[in-house]
């Protein structure tokens, strides 16, 4: 079937567009591995839209990262030893921690947001803005599309 062809070449698209933004990414800081980079802003973007001052609760981490809890735990760990990430106690519930971007955790997050917006910018100036708007909309177009099929399949 024809389609199945065009199936995996998306999802192989996909897969390499997400190795080059990755690649991007990690050019901002070479000595701060891309799994970190990329960490340090889904936790930002996590916080920003769900989280209180700031923190968000370590419990919803899981979920919200679509990540097992035991390699949540490693991954914060290891942000915290580098002193990206701090862990506080919730001051509404002390048997819970929240987790914040500690303000060196915050520059190397936006040094690499810089530099994927200029890497963008020139990348839009390349295939130009109308095609970049189109591209927009089609991919909203299929994100909700495929999530309310992962809906109906629960």
């Amino acid at each position: 079937m024809e389609s199945d062809h065009a199936l995996s070449d998306l999802v192989q698209l996909f897969w390499q567009i997400r190795k080059t933004v990755q690649l991007s990414i990690q050019q901002a800081d070479p000595d701060c591995p891309r799994t970190e980079l990329a960490m340090l802003e889904r936790l930002h973007y996590i916080i920003r839209c769900s989280g209180h001052d700031g923190a968000v609760p370590v419990s919803a981490l899981p979920e919200h990262l679509r990540m097992l809890a035991p390699a949540v735990s490693r991954t914060l760990r290891q942000l915290e030893e580098k002193g990206l990430v701090e862990r506080i106690p919730d001051p509404h519930d002390h048997r819970k921690a929240l987790v914040r971007l500690t303000e060196k955790g915050e520059h190397i997050r936006l040094k690499a947001e810089d530099r994927m917006r200029e890497y963008m910018h020139r990348v839009i100036d390349r295939v130009g803005e109308e095609t970049f708007a189109r591209m927009l909309d089609d991919l909203s177009t299929w994100e909700q599309a495929m999530q309310a099929e992962l809906k109906r399949e629960e």
